[in-house]
């Protein structure tokens, strides 16, 4: 059912700290999980670019495409300003005219939703969203940021962990 798990073991969601892009990481029942600042501006731009070419995302969706797979979202969760994770939606579907996805990781703080919920994505909570095309993966803006954050050892695990080209 995780199937697309092995895409987010390093790289499942985003919280709120202190410092200016400070990034943090702890494991959450097997997935590494990495915060980062709210005011963290590459992690900004790239939830802002995710944003604007969502439509773009939609359109590859609705196509039928044999060398293309791996639909994922990522959406923002929050208790309010300062309690916010954004997790991955996988399995995702159209129901009528919205479009749904079940939640692929367990969240940290927010407990009103689980691993394995079947969520409505709404254009204004989307942080993120990816697909691979010929194993490559187009967009995951923000997987690039916390990557482009991590050490060469790091770098060198997740690449092991994935089994997908990131550009």
């Amino acid at each position: 059912m995780r199937i697309v798990s092995l895409i987010y073991l390093s790289v499942v969601l985003i919280s709120c700290k202190e410092r200016k892009g400070y990034v943090d990481k702890v494991e959450n029942d097997g997935d590494n999980v990495y915060s980062v600042t709210s005011d963290d501006d590459d992690m900004n731009n790239a939830i802002a670019k995710a944003r604007s070419t969502y439509d773009s995302f939609l359109k590859a969706f609705a196509k039928s495409d044999s060398n293309v797979n791996s639909y994922t979202v990522k959406l923002r969760f929050s208790n309010g300003e300062n309690d916010v994770e954004h997790m991955w939606l996988s399995d995702l579907h159209a129901r009528g005219d919205n479009f749904y996805g079940v939640l692929d990781s367990d969240p940290v703080s927010i407990k009103r939703v689980k691993w394995g919920d079947t969520i409505e994505i709404k254009k204004d909570s989307v942080s993120d969203w990816m697909y691979l095309k010929d194993n490559k993966m187009i967009g995951g803006f923000t997987i690039m940021v916390l990557y482009d954050k991590m050490s060469k050892s790091e770098k060198d695990a997740f690449k092991k962990e994935i089994s997908f080209d990131l550009k």
